[in-house]
């Protein structure tokens, strides 16, 4: 019997070793962290509840993967998807332009000569404009500073410190939709890449008369004060202290179901808004 007790007990110290071999720092990728926690990893109880199959719930290890949590729900490598986006961010913008430009060749005939030449004039003649794809910061390539995109659609971005393709290549990114989108792109940025996300332009403020979906500055777009949202769906907030798309920069954030409230503080930068629909100042 003692033989028989040793041997169970060194089987288990074995497995117990074997376990701790894998440890959350070494997930590099979705595929990585996916192969242990099958079902990905929640933020809180509540995002985990939003998926049809059950993530393991972590606070600690959601904050180290939640560059992996592409869509903002809550949860990072839900059904493996995430890594997924920044391959296919490639592919749509050609798609994109192939339907632009098969709708160009259909209507071009049926309108006047000058209206035609209009978007394409008024496009190219913004200075520091540029869309889709990876770019260079500085020298011959785009400005480093802010920009703003007011046709996005799924909108997908990464500021670069290399072009190798790693994940460690990427410093920050975000995928948005939304009428109205910022982002500050750093001069210690070696590129940055887009895709879905129309044409960026160097930021100007323009106050809109109600706040939808998107990224706003606050101050000069959203005044200070109490806002109140009402949905159908769950919303995904955040209040911001920069438009870098760093962790660091969320001042606070929330994740609702059919209604919600926040207050815009003096000393915040910007505001995010995800499937919350229109924004109404209430105080």
């Amino acid at each position: 019997m003692r033989k028989l007790y040793s041997i169970v007990f060194i089987a288990s110290l074995l497995v117990a070793t074997n376990m701790s071999v894998v440890s959350a720092s070494s997930f590099k990728n979705c595929t990585q962290l996916n192969a242990r926690y099958r079902y990905g990893v929640a933020i809180s109880p509540a995002a985990a509840k939003r998926q049809k199959l059950k993530p393991l719930v972590s606070v600690s290890m959601y904050k180290q993967y939640v560059k992996l949590d592409k869509d903002k729900d809550g949860t990072a490598c839900e059904k493996m998807s995430s890594v997924s986006v920044i391959l296919v961010s490639t592919t749509v913008p050609m798609v994109a332009v192939a339907t632009t430009l098969a709708t160009a060749t259909k209507t071009t005939p049926t309108l006047p000569v000058v209206s035609s030449t209009i978007p394409a004039s008024t496009t190219t003649t913004i200075p520091g404009s540029f869309g889709a794809g990876k770019k260079a910061i500085g020298g011959s390539g785009i400005a480093p500073g802010r920009y703003m995109t007011l046709n996005a659609s799924s909108c997908y971005w990464e500021r670069l410190r290399d072009f190798s393709g790693n994940l460690s290549g990427i410093i920050a990114n975000d995928n948005s939709s939304g009428p109205h989108l910022i982002v500050d792109i750093s001069a210690s940025d070696v590129g940055f890449n887009s895709s879905r996300c129309g044409t960026w332009i160097p930021y100007a403020a323009k106050p809109p008369s109600s706040i939808n979906d998107g990224v706003w500055s606050v101050g000069d777009e959203m005044q200070v004060g109490t806002w109140s949202a009402t949905f159908t769906t769950s919303c995904y907030w955040a209040r911001l202290s920069g438009f870098g798309g760093t962790l660091e920069e969320i001042l606070a954030n929330d994740n609702e179901t059919s209604s919600a409230i926040v207050q815009i503080q003096s000393g915040d930068i910007g505001f995010l808004s995800s499937r919350c629909g229109v924004w109404t100042k209430i105080g």
